[in-house]
């Protein structure tokens, strides 16, 4: 048994008449890489075990230890891949006793958790069925999420109100559906006594992306109900930031629409006007979620002022090509907040890389008849669409846009169908929460 222990192997206990079922020794560990191992070795072996109650004593780790064993643990707790018939055996409950040390601590502690919880939120919404999670049902889904906050102010603009008042980007995009695009502004005020915003995220939130009348193939629609990632991850940050009551004033905005055909769908070869009031010709309705993310960069900007501004997307298939499937591409303005974001991403374990945005970049993305075009050249597709997105960054902004089609959807057991991960939603979190790396 001591053997087993000295290697790093959990063993299970099944002692008498002591008042527990199980008892289960857990090494410790002193590297990131294997505290997050061991939690989930852990957690899956408890569940296969069908414990419904853990008691945890954390006997030799520190305050951070204890917190990303507990993160990890409680992410991995929920298999969102078990529906219907197929229901997960979680774990229901967790007790935790630790060292006199770490209770002054506690803090620390609970922001790993509350990171753990913006996880397991961005998953529980990006995995809903296409037909159920529309636009308005998201929107929905951030009313009731904050309807008890005090220091959070929702506002939406829908469907013909994005037309009227010159969204006219977002809008095409969500032309063709039922259910009409948003934008959905969520406004926490932590700091009130000083009114400026400091930062603001922005997601994208397709619903459904079927390519538009550039019609996806069979094979690359299937994990679609998943382009909705980026903003399903600015909602979870949102409520992280909230629930820490941290001390600062930030903006999430969720850029929302449905990209199907339908009687009023917009066209390859349309001229869309921005809210910018820079035009973009469509070379691809198969190109939409930057039209959406520049209406509500824009939005956020002229409305709110942030002196940093962070947008979020499964954005390119070139990102993926460029990085695979466990790194997400990061591009932007200002290199103190590209060292911010790898610090944060580092530490909870999301891999980003930071990639090129040159002038020929932008140059690729010049429209012949329209100042943009929102599909330019075949190479350099991540740094491109990040250069498109660039020319709507305004005065002296820092801005960093994250791609992440590579991590943040998992298909799994052969299947062509795809499992959100919320890959991001905790570098996201964590730049606030984390004084020495926020970027303002």
């Amino acid at each position: 048994m001591m053997k087993d222990v000295k290697t790093g192997k959990i063993v299970w206990l099944y002692p008498e008449d002591s008042g527990v079922t199980r008892l289960a020794l857990v090494p410790a560990i002193d590297k990131s890489a294997a505290i997050k191992a061991a939690a989930k070795n852990f957690v899956h072996q408890a569940k296969a075990r069908s414990v419904k109650n853990l008691v945890i004593a954390f006997c030799s780790f520190t305050a951070d230890e204890v917190g990303k064993f507990l993160n990890v643990m409680l992410i991995e707790n929920i298999d969102h891949t078990k529906k219907g018939s197929g229901e997960d055996k979680c774990v229901e409950a967790v007790s935790v006793h630790l060292k006199e040390e770490v209770h002054g601590k506690l803090k620390e502690v609970k922001y790993w958790v509350e990171l753990a919880k913006g996880v397991i939120l961005a998953k529980n919404v990006v995995n809903q069925s296409p037909s159920l999670a529309t636009p308005d049902w998201v929107e929905e889904q951030a009313k009731e999420l904050f309807k008890s906050a005090d220091k959070v102010k929702i506002t939406s603009i829908v469907g013909k109100e994005l037309a009227e008042k010159n969204y006219g980007c977002i809008y095409a995009v969500g032309s063709g559906a039922v259910s009409p695009p948003r934008l959905v502004t969520i406004h926490y005020t932590g700091s009130p006594s000083n009114p400026a915003v400091e930062l603001a995220l922005v997601g994208k939130g397709v619903t459904f992306d079927s390519g538009g009348l550039n019609l996806k193939s069979t094979g690359s629609m299937e994990t679609m109900n998943l382009d909705k990632s980026g903003a399903c991850n600015v909602l979870a940050a949102m409520h992280c930031i909230s629930e820490l009551k941290l001390p600062i004033n930030v903006v999430g905005c969720l850029a929302l629409a449905e990209n199907i055909i339908g009687k009023e769908c917009y066209k390859p070869s349309d001229i869309l006007t921005s809210f910018s009031g820079k035009t973009v010709e469509v070379a691809n309705t198969d190109a939409e979620g930057r039209l959406c993310l520049i209406d509500a960069l824009t939005h956020v900007q002229r409305n709110y002022k942030p002196k940093v501004v962070i947008d979020i997307a499964t954005l390119t298939g070139a990102c993926l090509v460029a990085l695979g499937l466990s790194t997400g591409g990061l591009f932007t303005n200002d290199d103190k907040l590209a060292e911010s974001l790898l610090k944060c991403s580092s530490h909870v374990d999301e891999s980003f890389w930071q990639l090129p945005v040159f002038p020929e970049h932008g140059k690729a993305m010049k429209g012949s008849v329209a100042d943009l075009t929102n599909s330019g050249s075949r190479y350099a597709g991540a740094s491109t669409a990040a250069a498109f997105l660039k020319e709507f960054i305004e005065g002296d902004t820092k801005w960093a846009h994250l791609d992440i089609v590579g991590p943040a959807i998992h298909t799994y057991g052969g299947s062509v169908l795809g499992l959100g991960t919320g890959f991001g939603m905790q570098t996201l979190s964590l730049i606030h929460i984390s004084e020495p790396t926020r970027p303002y």
